[in-house]
């Protein structure tokens, strides 16, 4: 028999929704959260709400545990749930042993792009929008944590595919659902807001016809065929399916994975050199700077290096207009396994950033690694003298099946609403219309381009402090 706050795991409780919904998207420049309230108040107590990262590069439902603050292995600033006498709907899971107690509180460890958490299992309710579901051992209560970055980290509400879930790799322990799955959600949205407006978590939206299906078992992906740039359909330097010479048992030349925890653009080294080069190509100021007698640097170089320097040949850093219109802009050409074909832009205003950080030369390194200039890397800058950067960043990440993998971070959720559809066969589609908020109508069905125009300057995005990396477990599969 269970002792008293714990679950035995047969036990299975309703779940209940109230139809379409959304929750607001509060906006941190590296990653967007959302609210989500976990538990059933006991008399006396409050209800219990985290604002936790939302994100489609993972599956589960992960909030700190209080004793990972009572221990110090959580920042004393985050917000930490407790359960017994305060939850009456909260139960640890317990699995059987041949110790003399006969069971143990079932635990499991995560690996993350920023490292690995420790995490009991635990059956509680939990709540976003008007949505609320019980979570039958699989509300993860974070214990103990070797994440690389200081700030402080209040959970994640998964959103990734629901065959996902339950992919723990250990035989002793019970399947874990995913919110998604658990609250009988067949679809969701994400979009964000410049202009300091909440952005939009949209559950059970409608889903329009130009939807792809998802090429990825484990993570929402995309057939990814290049990025073309200066003009829709121009030649790719790589992913190119009529030049791609496929491996054994690959079925796509790359793959793309649409992820609102990732902040920046991720790619290979070598085809986000390329992807520079072809920028400078397209870019009048770039080209005419390569092809000076004096330069000795090569394109993806001399590219970097005239974004980096742009307070000098800007009028107004504060205002990216400039940029729009004199740099190129880029599509990226994807696909669904159902051989549907798609093309989506983004304008330099969405994969340019600006910083004011004297330390920007070792973020840039950090996310490009090789690709950012060595004769960059030990300039400073005052806080008070602008530099603008590419959002974008290296990665290594090859799938047998589907070749390598990009990232399609935050700036696709600013230009786009990205549209999931849980139901068979699990697709995604883009809506150009705009994000809009909880408190009006939003996701308007459309088949046109963005028209990219806007009214007064364009005010640029913040290169943030920290940038969050993929939540991917360490596996190649997609």
């Amino acid at each position: 028999m269970a002792p008293e706050g714990t679950l035995s795991l047969d036990k299975k409780e309703a779940t209940t929704s109230k139809g379409y919904s959304c929750a607001p998207l509060i906006n941190h420049a590296s990653h967007s959260t959302v609210a989500i309230s976990v538990g059933t108040p006991v008399s006396g107590t409050q209800p219990q709400v985290f604002d936790v990262v939302a994100d489609t590069g993972s599956d589960n439902v992960i909030i700190p545990s209080c004793k990972c603050v009572d221990l110090s292995y959580c920042a004393s600033s985050t917000e930490c749930f407790t359960g017994t006498n305060h939850s009456s709907t909260f139960a640890l899971t317990m699995l059987p042993t041949k110790s003399k107690s006969g069971s143990t509180v079932a635990e499991v460890q995560l690996s993350f792009g920023s490292g690995d958490i420790f995490a009991l299992l635990s059956t509680d309710i939990v709540s976003v929008g008007s949505f609320s579901a019980t979570l039958n051992s699989s509300v993860l209560l974070m214990v103990d944590q070797y994440l690389d970055f200081s700030d402080t980290f209040n959970g994640i509400l998964g959103l990734g595919t629901p065959k996902v879930s339950g992919a723990i790799d250990d035989s002793g322990l019970p399947p874990i659902v995913g919110f998604l799955e658990a609250a009988k959600i067949n679809s969701f949205s994400l979009c964000f807001n410049d202009d300091g407006t909440p952005g939009v978590l949209g559950l059970d939206p409608s889903v329009s016809g130009s939807s792809m299906t998802s090429v990825g078992q484990s993570h929402w992906a995309l057939d990814f065929h290049g990025i073309s740039v200066g003009t829709d359909g121009a030649n790719v330097s790589f992913c190119d399916p009529k030049t791609t010479v496929l491996g054994a048992g690959q079925s796509t030349p790359c793959a793309i994975i649409p992820d609102s925890g990732t902040t920046l653009i991720l790619g290979q080294e070598d085809q986000i050199t390329s992807l520079f080069g072809d920028l400078c190509d397209n870019w009048e100021k770039c080209l005419r700077n390569f092809s000076s007698p004096a330069n000795k640097y090569n394109k993806s170089e001399v590219f970097q290096a005239l974004l980096y320097d742009c307070s000098s040949w800007m009028t107004d850093v504060k205002d990216f207009s400039e940029l729009e219109k004199n740099m190129p802009k880029i599509w990226f050409n994807v696909g669904g396994l159902d051989g549907t074909t798609q093309s989506y832009a983004l304008t330099a205003f969405d994969y340019v950033m600006l910083s004011h950080s004297s330390n920007i030369s070792s973020l840039a390194e950090k996310s490009l690694k090789s690709v950012f200039p060595s004769f960059l890397r030990k300039e400073t800058r005052e806080t008070s003298n602008y530099v603008c950067f590419p959002a974008f960043g290296t990665q290594d990440y090859v799938s047998r099946a589907n070749g390598p993998v990009w990232i399609l971070g935050t700036p696709l959720f600013y230009r786009y609403n990205v549209i999931y559809n849980l139901n068979a066969p699990e697709s995604i589609s883009l809506d150009s219309a705009a994000c809009g908020s909880c408190s009006e109508s939003f996701l308007t069905e459309t088949d046109q381009e963005p028209s990219f125009v806007r009214k007064g300057p364009l005010k640029p995005r913040l290169f943030p402090e920290k940038i969050r990396t993929p939540a991917r477990r360490p596996f190649v599969a997609l």
